[in-house]
């Protein structure tokens, strides 16, 4: 096969297959994983800068930012690596620690829980139009204000602006800076992206 053989075959595979890496390459990372060697399990969410983790065991999320596709780093330089769709591996920042994970089936009773119980995968919005109303937190008396778009809330405090949140994968509605707000047993709750800030709503 000749150089310009080999170009107008590399040019058609390009056409027909795309591109080998980027958005279509990378997996779906959001779920439960677990470590059944050391009986370790992980939450996962997708935030709009990379991800979040949390041992099941404990209250305290994780920030860990995309550096490029499936794989993610916190500010320590620990990294997590994810192996095709179904492998994670976790590397301390010195590379002398690893944990590997798999997906669970308990990935079904994440999704129930986040999404089935509350209609969060709706495609036709129905689930965001649940949340239009006003909200208060009863503790400190902050008031919100929600409107629905097709797959995406927008939040206003009062006296302030207009914050859109899109709906994830896992149902939650997270904002550009990875500030979310999910359903949890009823009432509507709001999450900081460092994770240190939870405030309960209800309707009023």
């Amino acid at each position: 096969m000749g150089l310009m053989q080999s170009f107008k075959f590399i040019l058609v595979s390009l056409m027909v297959f795309g591109p080998l890496t980027g958005a279509n390459a990378t997996n779906q990372i959001e779920g439960y994983w677990l470590n059944a060697r050391n009986h370790v399990g992980i939450d996962i969410e997708e935030t709009s800068q990379g991800i979040r983790v949390k041992r099941t065991d404990q209250t305290k999320w994780y920030q860990y930012d995309r550096i490029r596709d499936d794989q993610y780093r916190d500010y320590q330089g620990n990294t997590y690596y994810q192996i095709g769709n179904d492998g994670l591996e976790w590397e301390s920042y010195d590379g002398q620690k690893r944990l590997r994970f798999r997906r669970s089936d308990q990935t079904h009773r994440y999704s129930h829980r986040s999404g089935d119980r509350y209609g969060h995968h709706n495609p036709d919005g129905h689930y965001a139009k649940q949340l239009s109303g006003r909200w208060i937190n009863a503790t400190s008396g902050k008031r919100i204000q929600i409107k629905h778009k097709r797959a995406s809330i927008m939040v206003k405090a009062y006296r302030g602006k207009w914050r859109d949140f899109h709906q994830t994968r896992g149902g939650d509605f997270i904002d550009r800076h990875g500030n979310r707000y999910r359903m949890q047993h009823g009432r509507l709750e709001y999450i900081s992206y460092r994770g240190d800030l939870v405030m309960r709503f209800k309707r009023f």
